[in-house]
């Protein structure tokens, strides 16, 4: 059975192998991946050594060194241990998989019962147009003539199809459980015109959109669980844009802000001295910022007599700007 990973504990290899040299480390790690891959080792000295990669002399140096990280007979008790509870593991996940393809199979099967239902119904219209047509034949049949009589016509029963196509019938649990789980976000989900509509209605920066929409989708596709299944991606992305727009104060197009601050803004990377200045002027609290998420900065910084002291330096140090 092949395994493509194998648990190291590094502080345990560290605390037992320490006195191995160089070579003799590269040996024992060659020896017991095989042991992990084939779940033992061969006892002839000449096969060990190839699986270690030495010389018949190296091996035999490096032998002794080697035997006493192993039980008797080249076993490993610590790797057993790890191979059986990764046998464990791979039992349950089999189970598991088992189940849910039980359950695939028997929703299969109603679908297939379903469709042996619809069959049937259509055989049973035309067994009633076939009924029909001997009403009318008979109806022509004079009534005193022996034998005739006049059969009444039976409605053939309604057939509901789910599927316009196949006209197969799809249970209604399977349906409602189908409805009610929700569904994944898309692989590689990008916003339509209408996602990027709503968030520039709720107030996300039209240059931030496609910065939000990636964070979106990765947090989307990395979480895991029921949690991740949503009904609507689309109210999903607006619940998510009116958070972050709360989070980040963008008033959405045409709110009532009140009147703007008397600044400008400015870049922090474009400006940082100014930025520096008035960050401190401000005792270290962050700045405000406009809708494309540069900062506010006034076009006058504060008087002596109102900056702190720790800051008068900084802020005279860069005149304010015109």
């Amino acid at each position: 059975m092949s395994r493509a990973w194998m648990p190291l504990y590094v502080a345990d290899y560290l605390a037992d192998t320490g006195h191995l040299s160089a070579a003799e480390h590269g040996a024992y790690l060659l020896l017991i991946m095989h042991y992990w891959q084939n779940g033992a080792l061969p006892e002839e000295d000449r096969r060990l050594a190839r699986i270690a990669r030495m010389s018949a002399a190296e091996w035999d140096d490096a032998r002794a060194a080697l035997f006493d990280l192993f039980d008797e007979n080249w076993r490993h008790s610590r790797i057993d241990a790890e191979l059986a509870a990764a046998e464990a593991v791979s039992a349950r996940a089999r189970e598991k998989a088992g189940k849910r393809w039980g359950r695939a199979r028997a929703l299969s099967s109603e679908v297939e019962t379903g469709s042996r239902e619809d069959n049937a119904s259509i055989q049973i219209d035309r067994r009633g147009e076939a009924a029909a047509d001997a009403d009318t034949h008979a109806a022509a049949i004079p009534q005193h003539l022996p034998g005739s009589c006049q059969s009444q016509p039976q409605s053939p029963p309604e057939t509901v199809s789910d599927d316009p196509v196949s006209g197969r019938r799809e249970p209604k649990q399977a349906r409602e459980a189908r409805q009610a789980k929700g569904r994944r976000i898309a692989p590689g989900w990008r916003p339509a015109e209408h996602n990027r509509s709503d968030a520039l209605r709720l107030g996300v920066p039209e240059g931030l959109i496609d910065p939000l929409a990636n964070r979106f989708r990765d947090f989307w596709t990395a979480k895991p669980g029921k949690d991740a299944l949503k009904l609507d991606w689309d109210a999903t992305w607006r619940n998510w844009c009116a958070s972050e727009c709360e989070r980040k104060g963008w008033a959405a197009p045409g709110a009532a802000t009140g009147p703007p601050p008397a600044g400008i803004s400015i870049s922090p990377i474009g400006d940082p001295e100014a930025w520096e200045a008035w960050r401190i002027a401000r005792d270290g609290r962050p700045l405000p910022t406009d809708r494309t998420g540069c900062w506010t900065v006034p076009t006058r910084f504060p008087s002596a007599a109102t900056t702190p002291a720790s800051a008068k330096g900084a802020v005279n140090a860069k005149p304010a700007p015109a």
